[in-house]
């Protein structure tokens, strides 16, 4: 079994997304995905300028960054967004623990994207944030 496979169902299940809704977008997440590479978070989201476009499932890896949507009126899976960590600049997070929600924001050669990601519970609000401090944070530069 490879690192995706073998790291996808525990992330999902942390987020409570119900295996249905996992096995529906895991081939468009795994298209977009190299077998090595290990998922650090899935969840739930909705877009914060345009919350009435449904939801989205946001997937970070180590590599990579994906997120997939559901048509409305086929209910297709479909890849909205896939970008490299590495290219994500002015990446920005706020966690609201009262509301059990964190806002994710960045931007790509697309353009700036805000997004909400609904915790189950308010303790993985701070997981959330302590997981994109470890992910989106470059190291210290010491000058000697």
């Amino acid at each position: 079994m490879d690192q995706f496979t073998r790291t996808l169902l525990p992330a999902a299940a942390e987020s409570e997304l119900p295996v249905t809704t996992v096995s529906r977008h895991a081939p468009v997440l795994r298209r977009n995905v190299p077998d090595r590479d290990p998922v650090l978070i899935v969840a739930r989201c909705v877009r914060a300028e345009r919350p009435w476009q449904g939801e989205f499932i946001l997937m970070i890896t180590r590599e990579r960054l994906v997120i997939t949507q559901e048509t409305r009126m086929l209910s297709r899976i479909r890849p909205h967004l896939d970008a490299p960590i590495g290219s994500l600049a002015n990446v920005a997070w706020s966690a609201d623990p009262r509301r059990s929600a964190m806002e994710l924001a960045f931007t790509i050669d697309t353009g700036r994207h805000r997004f909400i990601i609904q915790a189950p519970h308010r303790h993985q609000v701070w997981r959330l944030d302590a997981m994109f401090g470890r992910i989106f944070q470059q190291p210290l530069q010491l000058a000697f």
